[in-house]
Protein backbone atom coordinates (compact mmCIF):
# COMPACT_ATOMS: atom_id res chain seq x y z
CA UNK A 1 0.00 0.00 0.00
CA UNK A 2 1.83 3.43 -0.72
CA UNK A 3 1.97 6.02 1.89
CA UNK A 4 -0.76 8.06 0.31
CA UNK A 5 -3.11 5.68 0.32
CA UNK A 6 -4.88 7.14 3.45
CA UNK A 7 -6.83 10.10 4.47
CA UNK A 8 -8.06 12.02 7.56
CA UNK A 9 -11.38 11.98 9.08
CA UNK A 10 -11.48 15.81 10.91
CA UNK A 11 -13.88 17.28 12.96
CA UNK A 12 -13.37 20.54 13.93
CA UNK A 13 -15.57 21.05 17.34
CA UNK A 14 -15.57 24.01 19.71
CA UNK A 15 -14.09 22.15 22.69
CA UNK A 16 -11.85 19.93 20.60
CA UNK A 17 -10.34 18.27 17.22
CA UNK A 18 -10.19 15.00 16.07
CA UNK A 19 -8.50 13.06 13.04
CA UNK A 20 -8.86 9.93 12.26
CA UNK A 21 -6.05 8.55 9.72
CA UNK A 22 -8.28 5.81 7.53
CA UNK A 23 -6.64 3.66 5.22
CA UNK A 24 -8.39 3.32 1.71
CA UNK A 25 -7.60 -0.50 0.94
CA UNK A 26 -10.71 -0.77 -1.29
CA UNK A 27 -13.03 -2.13 1.24
CA UNK A 28 -16.65 0.08 1.71
CA UNK A 29 -15.43 1.20 4.82
CA UNK A 30 -11.92 1.90 5.98
CA UNK A 31 -9.71 0.65 7.90
CA UNK A 32 -8.81 3.52 11.13
CA UNK A 33 -5.15 3.13 11.38
CA UNK A 34 -4.84 5.93 14.17
CA UNK A 35 -6.60 8.75 15.68
CA UNK A 36 -5.28 12.11 17.17
CA UNK A 37 -7.27 14.30 19.50
CA UNK A 38 -6.06 18.22 19.81
CA UNK A 39 -8.04 21.00 22.63
CA UNK A 40 -10.00 23.66 20.25
CA UNK A 41 -9.16 26.91 20.28
CA UNK A 42 -10.61 29.62 17.71
CA UNK A 43 -13.68 28.20 17.30
CA UNK A 44 -17.27 29.60 18.43
CA UNK A 45 -20.50 27.89 17.74
CA UNK A 46 -18.96 26.19 15.08
CA UNK A 47 -17.48 29.10 13.27
CA UNK A 48 -13.80 30.19 13.17
CA UNK A 49 -13.05 33.18 14.86
CA UNK A 50 -9.43 32.25 15.55
CA UNK A 51 -7.28 31.22 12.81
CA UNK A 52 -4.20 30.67 14.33
CA UNK A 53 -5.47 29.30 17.48
CA UNK A 54 -7.39 26.44 14.75
CA UNK A 55 -4.23 26.03 12.50
CA UNK A 56 -2.37 24.82 16.13
CA UNK A 57 -5.18 22.98 17.09
CA UNK A 58 -5.62 20.98 13.36
CA UNK A 59 -1.77 20.29 12.73
CA UNK A 60 -1.14 19.13 16.42
CA UNK A 61 -4.41 16.43 16.15
CA UNK A 62 -3.38 15.50 12.57
CA UNK A 63 0.38 15.42 13.48
CA UNK A 64 -0.65 13.50 16.46
CA UNK A 65 -2.44 10.31 13.93
CA UNK A 66 0.20 10.62 11.73
CA UNK A 67 2.84 10.01 14.01
CA UNK A 68 0.98 6.82 15.63
CA UNK A 69 0.85 5.40 12.28
CA UNK A 70 4.04 6.37 11.21
CA UNK A 71 2.29 7.67 7.59
CA UNK A 72 0.98 10.32 5.96
CA UNK A 73 -2.49 11.37 4.70
CA UNK A 74 -3.31 12.40 1.37
CA UNK A 75 -6.41 14.99 2.09
CA UNK A 76 -8.76 14.96 4.48
CA UNK A 77 -12.97 15.05 4.77
CA UNK A 78 -13.72 17.85 6.90
CA UNK A 79 -16.86 18.49 9.05
CA UNK A 80 -18.48 21.63 9.03
CA UNK A 81 -20.71 23.16 11.57
CA UNK A 82 -22.24 26.75 12.45
CA UNK A 83 -25.44 28.29 12.20
CA UNK A 84 -24.80 29.56 8.81
CA UNK A 85 -25.42 26.00 7.20
CA UNK A 86 -29.20 25.36 6.04
CA UNK A 87 -30.90 23.39 3.98
CA UNK A 88 -33.52 22.99 0.96
CA UNK A 89 -35.44 20.51 -1.25
CA UNK A 90 -35.46 21.15 -4.89
CA UNK A 91 -37.15 19.03 -7.82
CA UNK A 92 -35.63 18.69 -11.34
CA UNK A 93 -36.76 16.86 -14.59
CA UNK A 94 -35.14 15.39 -17.33
CA UNK A 95 -37.15 14.43 -20.84
CA UNK A 96 -35.83 11.64 -22.34
CA UNK A 97 -37.45 10.86 -25.48
CA UNK A 98 -40.86 10.75 -27.48
CA UNK A 99 -40.85 6.92 -27.34
CA UNK A 100 -40.11 4.95 -23.73
CA UNK A 101 -35.83 4.38 -23.77
CA UNK A 102 -33.94 3.05 -21.16
CA UNK A 103 -32.68 5.62 -18.47
CA UNK A 104 -29.38 6.47 -19.10
CA UNK A 105 -26.17 7.95 -16.87
CA UNK A 106 -26.21 11.02 -18.05
CA UNK A 107 -30.04 11.22 -17.92
CA UNK A 108 -29.96 11.12 -14.00
CA UNK A 109 -27.22 13.71 -14.32
CA UNK A 110 -28.69 16.45 -16.10
CA UNK A 111 -31.95 15.60 -13.99
CA UNK A 112 -30.06 16.31 -10.65
CA UNK A 113 -27.95 19.02 -12.58
CA UNK A 114 -31.54 20.82 -12.95
CA UNK A 115 -32.62 20.42 -9.62
CA UNK A 116 -29.43 21.45 -8.33
CA UNK A 117 -30.02 24.73 -10.59
CA UNK A 118 -31.62 27.08 -7.15
CA UNK A 119 -31.18 30.73 -7.15
CA UNK A 120 -28.98 30.81 -3.76
CA UNK A 121 -27.59 34.76 -2.71
CA UNK A 122 -24.26 35.31 -4.05
CA UNK A 123 -22.73 34.79 -0.52
CA UNK A 124 -23.76 31.00 -0.22
CA UNK A 125 -22.27 27.97 -1.93
CA UNK A 126 -23.98 24.47 -2.42
CA UNK A 127 -21.81 21.20 -0.63
CA UNK A 128 -24.27 18.39 -0.63
CA UNK A 129 -26.40 17.41 -3.38
CA UNK A 130 -28.05 14.25 -1.79
CA UNK A 131 -30.79 12.46 -3.94
CA UNK A 132 -34.02 11.62 -2.42
CA UNK A 133 -35.63 9.68 -4.44
CA UNK A 134 -36.43 9.38 -8.47
CA UNK A 135 -39.93 9.22 -10.54
CA UNK A 136 -40.39 7.81 -14.02
CA UNK A 137 -43.26 8.42 -15.66
CA UNK A 138 -44.93 8.83 -12.87
CA UNK A 139 -43.75 5.80 -10.67
CA UNK A 140 -42.68 7.12 -7.87
CA UNK A 141 -39.72 5.84 -4.90
CA UNK A 142 -37.22 4.78 -7.31
CA UNK A 143 -33.39 4.71 -5.86
CA UNK A 144 -31.48 3.75 -9.00
CA UNK A 145 -33.73 4.44 -12.23
CA UNK A 146 -30.78 3.63 -14.74
CA UNK A 147 -31.90 0.90 -17.21
CA UNK A 148 -35.49 1.73 -16.44
CA UNK A 149 -37.90 2.62 -19.50
CA UNK A 150 -39.45 6.03 -19.96
CA UNK A 151 -40.60 9.05 -21.18
CA UNK A 152 -39.67 11.71 -18.23
CA UNK A 153 -37.34 11.47 -15.29
CA UNK A 154 -37.89 13.68 -12.07
CA UNK A 155 -35.53 13.63 -9.04
CA UNK A 156 -35.70 14.82 -5.90
CA UNK A 157 -32.72 16.29 -4.08
CA UNK A 158 -31.97 17.74 -0.71
CA UNK A 159 -29.30 20.80 -1.27
CA UNK A 160 -27.31 21.59 2.15
CA UNK A 161 -25.90 24.87 1.46
CA UNK A 162 -23.67 27.15 3.93
CA UNK A 163 -22.00 31.26 3.54
CA UNK A 164 -19.16 30.74 1.39
CA UNK A 165 -16.68 33.19 3.94
CA UNK A 166 -16.98 30.62 7.50
CA UNK A 167 -15.85 27.90 4.12
CA UNK A 168 -13.19 30.40 3.35
CA UNK A 169 -11.29 30.90 6.73
CA UNK A 170 -11.80 26.80 7.35
CA UNK A 171 -10.36 26.27 4.13
CA UNK A 172 -7.44 28.94 5.21
CA UNK A 173 -6.56 27.25 8.50
CA UNK A 174 -6.60 23.95 6.47
CA UNK A 175 -4.13 25.21 4.34
CA UNK A 176 -1.70 26.46 6.41
CA UNK A 177 -1.83 23.49 8.84
CA UNK A 178 -0.77 21.45 5.72
CA UNK A 179 -4.14 20.01 4.99
CA UNK A 180 -5.59 19.24 1.85
CA UNK A 181 -9.27 19.24 2.00
CA UNK A 182 -10.94 16.74 -0.15
CA UNK A 183 -14.41 18.14 0.79
CA UNK A 184 -16.60 19.29 3.33
CA UNK A 185 -19.40 17.10 5.35
CA UNK A 186 -21.94 19.14 6.93
CA UNK A 187 -21.77 17.65 10.48
CA UNK A 188 -25.13 16.59 11.56
CA UNK A 189 -24.85 14.35 8.16
CA UNK A 190 -21.84 12.85 9.21
CA UNK A 191 -23.14 12.15 12.94
CA UNK A 192 -25.73 9.94 11.14
CA UNK A 193 -23.76 8.31 9.22
CA UNK A 194 -22.25 6.91 12.49
CA UNK A 195 -25.23 6.08 14.28
CA UNK A 196 -28.15 5.31 12.29
CA UNK A 197 -29.52 1.92 10.89
CA UNK A 198 -30.57 2.04 7.24
CA UNK A 199 -33.92 1.07 8.42
CA UNK A 200 -34.57 4.08 11.01
CA UNK A 201 -34.24 5.92 7.75
CA UNK A 202 -36.42 4.92 6.23
CA UNK A 203 -39.32 4.85 9.00
CA UNK A 204 -38.36 8.22 9.60
CA UNK A 205 -35.46 9.56 12.42
CA UNK A 206 -34.12 12.79 13.80
CA UNK A 207 -30.57 12.57 14.74
CA UNK A 208 -29.03 15.54 17.05
CA UNK A 209 -25.44 16.10 17.38
CA UNK A 210 -25.29 18.19 20.56
CA UNK A 211 -21.92 19.70 20.56
CA UNK A 212 -19.94 22.44 22.88
CA UNK A 213 -21.71 24.51 20.49
CA UNK A 214 -23.92 24.14 18.52
CA UNK A 215 -26.58 21.94 17.91
CA UNK A 216 -26.92 19.86 14.77
CA UNK A 217 -30.31 18.40 13.52
CA UNK A 218 -30.95 16.18 10.47
CA UNK A 219 -34.66 14.77 9.67
CA UNK A 220 -33.89 11.59 7.59
CA UNK A 221 -37.92 10.34 5.76
CA UNK A 222 -37.89 7.26 3.43
CA UNK A 223 -34.56 6.35 4.42
CA UNK A 224 -33.25 9.98 2.81
CA UNK A 225 -32.59 13.48 4.65
CA UNK A 226 -35.59 15.60 4.29
CA UNK A 227 -34.04 18.79 6.30
CA UNK A 228 -31.13 19.84 7.91
CA UNK A 229 -30.14 22.80 10.50
CA UNK A 230 -27.72 23.71 12.95
CA UNK A 231 -28.93 25.91 16.34
CA UNK A 232 -26.12 27.88 17.56
CA UNK A 233 -26.68 26.60 21.36
CA UNK A 234 -24.62 23.85 23.29
CA UNK A 235 -22.97 22.58 26.18
CA UNK A 236 -21.03 25.56 26.58
CA UNK A 237 -23.96 27.54 26.96
CA UNK A 238 -24.90 25.44 30.00
CA UNK A 239 -21.44 26.11 31.36
CA UNK A 240 -21.81 29.70 30.91
CA UNK A 241 -25.47 30.37 32.99
CA UNK A 242 -23.60 28.16 35.69
CA UNK A 243 -20.76 30.44 35.92
CA UNK A 244 -23.12 33.58 35.80
CA UNK A 245 -25.53 31.98 38.60
CA UNK A 246 -23.19 30.89 40.80
CA UNK A 247 -20.58 33.28 39.82
CA UNK A 248 -17.85 31.22 39.39
CA UNK A 249 -15.06 30.73 36.98
CA UNK A 250 -15.67 28.78 33.65
CA UNK A 251 -13.32 26.08 34.93
CA UNK A 252 -15.07 25.38 37.86
CA UNK A 253 -18.21 25.75 35.92
CA UNK A 254 -17.60 23.12 33.40
CA UNK A 255 -16.15 20.72 36.03
CA UNK A 256 -19.15 21.15 38.34
CA UNK A 257 -21.34 19.96 35.20
CA UNK A 258 -19.93 17.06 34.36
CA UNK A 259 -19.67 15.51 37.81
CA UNK A 260 -22.83 17.08 39.46
CA UNK A 261 -25.50 18.73 36.73
CA UNK A 262 -28.49 16.76 35.69
CA UNK A 263 -31.40 18.23 33.56
CA UNK A 264 -34.26 17.24 35.64
CA UNK A 265 -33.92 19.41 38.98
CA UNK A 266 -35.93 17.16 40.81
CA UNK A 267 -33.44 14.73 41.19
CA UNK A 268 -31.11 16.50 43.37
CA UNK A 269 -32.04 17.11 47.29
CA UNK A 270 -32.83 20.70 48.25
CA UNK A 271 -30.34 20.00 50.84
CA UNK A 272 -27.60 18.61 49.34
CA UNK A 273 -24.74 20.94 48.95
CA UNK A 274 -21.66 21.45 46.84
CA UNK A 275 -17.94 23.53 47.45
CA UNK A 276 -16.57 25.36 44.56
CA UNK A 277 -14.01 27.69 44.06
CA UNK A 278 -15.30 31.16 43.71
CA UNK A 279 -12.84 33.98 42.08
CA UNK A 280 -10.10 34.55 44.37
CA UNK A 281 -9.49 31.51 45.37
CA UNK A 282 -12.13 31.23 48.01
CA UNK A 283 -14.24 28.08 48.32
CA UNK A 284 -18.24 28.76 48.33
CA UNK A 285 -21.25 26.45 49.15
CA UNK A 286 -23.08 25.70 45.76
CA UNK A 287 -26.57 24.28 45.95
CA UNK A 288 -27.13 21.38 43.73
CA UNK A 289 -30.77 21.86 43.23
CA UNK A 290 -29.82 25.10 41.82
CA UNK A 291 -27.05 24.80 39.48
CA UNK A 292 -29.71 21.84 38.39
CA UNK A 293 -32.16 24.24 37.75
CA UNK A 294 -29.96 26.50 36.13
CA UNK A 295 -29.12 23.62 33.83
CA UNK A 296 -32.49 22.13 33.36
CA UNK A 297 -33.82 25.29 32.09
CA UNK A 298 -31.47 25.87 28.95
CA UNK A 299 -31.76 22.09 28.40
CA UNK A 300 -35.48 23.08 28.40
CA UNK A 301 -35.02 26.06 26.20
CA UNK A 302 -32.66 24.30 23.73
CA UNK A 303 -35.11 21.30 23.37
CA UNK A 304 -37.91 24.18 22.76
CA UNK A 305 -35.79 25.02 19.63
CA UNK A 306 -35.30 21.73 17.94
CA UNK A 307 -38.80 20.80 18.51
CA UNK A 308 -40.01 24.06 16.53
CA UNK A 309 -36.98 22.77 13.86
CA UNK A 310 -38.81 19.25 13.73
CA UNK A 311 -42.18 20.73 13.39
CA UNK A 312 -40.51 22.57 10.30
CA UNK A 313 -39.14 19.55 8.83
CA UNK A 314 -43.20 18.10 8.97
CA UNK A 315 -43.43 17.26 12.94
CA UNK A 316 -42.82 14.10 15.20
CA UNK A 317 -45.69 12.27 12.83
CA UNK A 318 -43.21 11.56 10.26
CA UNK A 319 -40.44 10.28 12.72
CA UNK A 320 -41.66 6.48 13.63
CA UNK A 321 -38.29 5.32 14.91
CA UNK A 322 -38.28 8.71 17.01
CA UNK A 323 -34.73 10.48 17.83
CA UNK A 324 -31.06 9.58 18.09
CA UNK A 325 -28.77 12.03 20.16
CA UNK A 326 -25.22 12.37 19.67
CA UNK A 327 -22.26 14.64 20.78
CA UNK A 328 -20.68 14.95 23.71
CA UNK A 329 -23.35 17.12 25.67
CA UNK A 330 -26.17 14.79 25.01
CA UNK A 331 -24.25 12.59 27.35
CA UNK A 332 -25.66 15.31 30.39
CA UNK A 333 -27.13 12.82 32.83
CA UNK A 334 -30.89 13.18 32.49
CA UNK A 335 -30.87 14.52 28.83
CA UNK A 336 -32.76 11.98 26.86
CA UNK A 337 -35.18 11.14 29.39
CA UNK A 338 -35.90 15.03 29.32
CA UNK A 339 -36.00 15.61 25.65
CA UNK A 340 -38.45 12.11 25.02
CA UNK A 341 -40.62 14.25 27.21
CA UNK A 342 -40.47 17.55 25.56
CA UNK A 343 -40.25 16.78 22.14
CA UNK A 344 -42.30 13.75 22.43
CA UNK A 345 -40.70 11.07 20.62
CA UNK A 346 -38.52 7.67 21.49
CA UNK A 347 -34.89 8.89 22.52
CA UNK A 348 -31.82 6.80 22.72
CA UNK A 349 -28.49 7.89 22.95
CA UNK A 350 -26.30 7.00 19.79
CA UNK A 351 -23.35 4.73 20.01
CA UNK A 352 -21.16 5.07 17.08
CA UNK A 353 -20.06 2.44 14.63
CA UNK A 354 -16.38 2.51 14.81
CA UNK A 355 -14.28 2.47 11.64
CA UNK A 356 -12.05 -1.08 11.69
CA UNK A 357 -9.25 -1.17 13.68
CA UNK A 358 -9.79 1.95 15.79
CA UNK A 359 -9.15 1.77 19.25
CA UNK A 360 -10.92 2.83 22.20
CA UNK A 361 -9.11 5.84 22.10
CA UNK A 362 -12.32 7.67 20.36
CA UNK A 363 -15.15 6.30 21.33
CA UNK A 364 -19.00 7.21 22.61
CA UNK A 365 -21.19 9.94 21.26
CA UNK A 366 -18.70 12.81 21.15
CA UNK A 367 -16.99 11.00 18.58
CA UNK A 368 -19.97 10.33 16.36
CA UNK A 369 -18.99 13.10 13.70
CA UNK A 370 -15.35 11.96 13.34
CA UNK A 371 -16.58 7.85 12.88
CA UNK A 372 -19.26 8.77 10.69
CA UNK A 373 -16.67 11.26 8.65
CA UNK A 374 -14.87 7.86 8.45
CA UNK A 375 -17.40 6.07 7.23
CA UNK A 376 -18.50 8.67 4.50
CA UNK A 377 -16.69 7.14 1.84
CA UNK A 378 -18.33 4.02 2.16
CA UNK A 379 -20.97 2.55 -0.15
CA UNK A 380 -24.01 3.41 2.12
CA UNK A 381 -23.12 6.75 2.33
CA UNK A 382 -22.03 7.07 -1.57
CA UNK A 383 -25.46 5.72 -2.57
CA UNK A 384 -27.13 8.68 -0.65
CA UNK A 385 -24.49 11.00 -1.96
CA UNK A 386 -24.60 13.28 -4.83
CA UNK A 387 -26.44 11.34 -8.02
CA UNK A 388 -24.00 12.80 -10.64
CA UNK A 389 -22.04 9.14 -9.26
CA UNK A 390 -24.32 7.46 -12.40
CA UNK A 391 -21.60 9.47 -14.43
CA UNK A 392 -19.72 6.48 -15.21
CA UNK A 393 -16.70 7.30 -16.47
CA UNK A 394 -16.79 11.25 -16.31
CA UNK A 395 -17.19 10.51 -12.21
CA UNK A 396 -13.44 9.16 -12.63
CA UNK A 397 -12.34 12.41 -14.52
CA UNK A 398 -14.24 14.55 -11.48
CA UNK A 399 -12.62 12.70 -9.01
CA UNK A 400 -9.30 12.92 -10.18
CA UNK A 401 -9.84 16.66 -10.74
CA UNK A 402 -11.34 16.90 -7.14
CA UNK A 403 -7.82 15.38 -5.66
CA UNK A 404 -6.11 18.10 -7.99
CA UNK A 405 -8.41 20.72 -6.29
CA UNK A 406 -7.39 20.08 -2.91
CA UNK A 407 -3.94 19.16 -3.62
CA UNK A 408 -4.11 23.00 -5.12
CA UNK A 409 -5.60 24.43 -2.03
CA UNK A 410 -2.32 24.13 -0.45
CA UNK A 411 -1.05 26.88 -2.63
CA UNK A 412 -3.35 30.70 -3.19
CA UNK A 413 -6.47 30.30 -5.00
CA UNK A 414 -7.56 33.03 -7.39
CA UNK A 415 -11.08 33.91 -6.98
CA UNK A 416 -11.85 32.09 -10.51
CA UNK A 417 -10.12 28.92 -8.77
CA UNK A 418 -12.19 29.13 -5.35
CA UNK A 419 -15.57 29.56 -7.59
CA UNK A 420 -14.34 25.79 -9.50
CA UNK A 421 -13.08 23.94 -6.64
CA UNK A 422 -16.60 24.84 -4.78
CA UNK A 423 -18.27 23.34 -7.57
CA UNK A 424 -16.54 20.18 -7.39
CA UNK A 425 -17.01 20.11 -3.58
CA UNK A 426 -20.72 20.06 -4.05
CA UNK A 427 -20.90 17.23 -6.91
CA UNK A 428 -18.30 15.11 -5.31
CA UNK A 429 -18.71 12.18 -3.02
Amino acid sequence: MRESDAFVALDIGTSKVCALLVAEDGASVGRALAAGVAPSAGVRKGVVVGVEEVVQAVALAVRRAERLANREADGALVSVAGAHLSSLNSRGVAALAAEPTPVAPDDVARAVEAARAVLLPPNREVVHVLSRGFTVDGQRGIQNPVGMVGRRLDVEVHLVTAEATPLRNLEQCLRRAGVAPRAFVAQGLAAAEAVLSPEEKELGVAVIDVGAGTCDLVVFVEGAPLHTAVLPVGGNNVTRDLAIGLRIPLDVAEELKLSFACAEPRSAARDEMLSARAFGGTLVEVSRRQLCEIVGARVDETLGLLRAEIARAGGARLLAAGCVLTGGAAELDGFAERAAELLELPVRLGQPRLPLGLAGTVEGPAYAAVAGLARWRGGAARGAEDALAYRGRALAVGRAAGLAAGRAAAATLTPVAHRVAGWLRAFLP
